[in-house]
């Protein structure tokens, strides 16, 4: 059969195939009627998580198909894509795949389907026989009994978020044109539904942001006041004892650990405030380039003996006005982080970038038009958990023991770069590493 490219057109020809004889009478209406049922469920309210494995069942009976399959792609450490089965159906009597290892952190290219990636990359589906496919891409397939299939790309704004994958088994299976549009349709729905929660998470976000940060400075202006009082007394009570003769050595231990906790509280009580200022700082301009070549050596320091700092040769990248010492803060959380997401070592890698104007990942991080400086940070650690990566910029909000954090690091980098009229982004995957972007606009001239 080959593939079919989507502007194509061909007519409907069902093919009786083991799937069951009801995939041989069905009609383009059935197809259409489930994407338009797709739609209804995907805005209904609620997650779109929540709601997909009821929209993949509606797809799965109205094609006849053996499986749907929802994959996730994500850029691995060196750059290639990885993908992951994220939501998965299954007709009865099918095995289902959701829980299959091999089925997560699918280095695309490596395993031959390279030319899957430039055509759903450019928007176009995958549509044949296996056994018509070329032979790098046969083999995987054939492994789980996949005769014939469809893939659709999945694109959540302008960014390509990965691809819903239709599987016949029990028999090859043809595909008419009209089903490939009315299922590219599907896949469209499902990144819309997957756009429109990352942009609603973003604007809850920020607003959290400012709240917190309104609440975290009346906190820590009235528990300065509190630590200055305590400060001052045991400064007057260890005076008064020292008048009428030198201090016992416990008396002096005690005096001397009342200050270092005074000294701790009050570190911690300046991050409160930064993070509660607009964070003006004193900028210059510089670039990107500059700031990482100054703070080089205390980054290597921080990212310690088991971490390889892979750091950017210093370019001409494009200038930005901004504090120099709060954006070396900025990159020593993110290293920090970076290097406690790796306890067993591993490779992180700075990279400065100028995203081109309207660039795919750009725009589906939320980046407005003009010229901006990205840096990109990649480690190899262990992944963000799904169920609190939404969460990792709230104040106070770390998954670290008492003793290695405060929760504080994410939250003042994301007000820092906030205040400089950027912003911060992160992508993750569990067991293959993090991502953060950080977005700073260009200065003018």
């Amino acid at each position: 059969m080959g593939l079919m490219i989507l502007e194509t057109t061909v007519d409907f020809v069902p093919h009786v195939s083991g799937d069951g004889a009801a995939a041989a009478r069905l009609r383009p209406d059935t197809v259409l009627g489930a994407v338009a049922q797709v739609a209804e469920i995907l805005s209904s309210g609620q997650p779109w998580g929540q709601a997909i494995g009821e929209a993949l069942r509606v797809l799965g009976l109205a094609t006849g198909v053996s499986r749907v399959n929802l994959f996730e792609v994500a850029r691995g450490p060196a750059g290639q894509w990885l993908a992951g089965l994220r939501h998965a159906w299954c007709a009865e009597g099918v095995a289902p795949q959701i829980g299959l290892p091999e089925l997560q952190n699918i280095d695309l290219a490596a395993e031959g389907y390279a030319r899957w990636i430039e055509r759903l990359k450019a928007g176009a589906a995958v549509v044949g026989d296996v056994e018509d496919l070329p032979p790098a891409e046969q083999p995987p397939l054939a492994l789980h009994g996949t005769r014939s299939l469809l893939v659709a790309p999945v694109f959540a704004g302008e960014r390509w978020w990965g691809f819903l994958g239709f599987d016949a088994c029990a028999a090859p299976r043809s595909w008419a044109q009209v089903e490939v549009d009315v299922l590219h349709i599907a896949a469209r729905i499902i990144g819309g539904a997957i756009h429109h929660q990352e942009h609603e998470t973003l604007l809850r976000m920020s607003q959290k942001m400012e709240a917190l940060g309104r609440l975290a400075g009346g906190i820590a202006h009235d528990f300065n006041n509190l630590l200055f009082v305590v400060s001052a007394e045991l400064e007057g009570l260890r005076l008064g004892l020292e008048a009428r003769g030198p201090l016992e050595p416990a008396q002096a231990e005690s005096f001397d650990l009342l200050a270092q906790v005074l000294e701790q509280s009050s570190g911690f009580n300046r991050r409160l405030l930064e993070f509660s200022r607009n964070r003006e700082g004193r900028p210059v301009r510089t670039t990107l380039g500059a700031v990482l070549g100054q703070a080089a050596r205390v980054l290597r320091q921080a990212a310690g003996p088991t971490v390889r700092l892979v750091l950017p040769a210093l370019a001409a990248d494009p200038p930005v006005v901004v504090d120099p010492v709060q954006v070396e803060q900025v990159l020593l959380n993110l290293v920090v982080n970076a290097r406690d997401a790796m306890p067993r070592g591993g490779v992180l890698t700075l990279a400065i970038e100028a995203p081109a104007p309207g660039e795919a990942e750009a725009a589906a991080d939320g980046v407005g038009g003009g010229a901006w400086a990205r840096l990109r940070v990649t480690d190899t650690g262990e992944g963000i958990p799904a169920a609190v990566i939404d969460r990792i910029f709230e104040p106070f909000f770390t998954t670290k023991s008492a003793t290695n954090g405060t929760g504080l690091g994410l939250s003042t980098s994301f007000s820092i770069l906030q205040a400089a009229g950027g912003c911060i982004r992160v992508s993750s995957a569990p067991g293959v590493g993090t991502t953060f972007r950080v977005y700073l606009p260009v200065a003018p001239g």
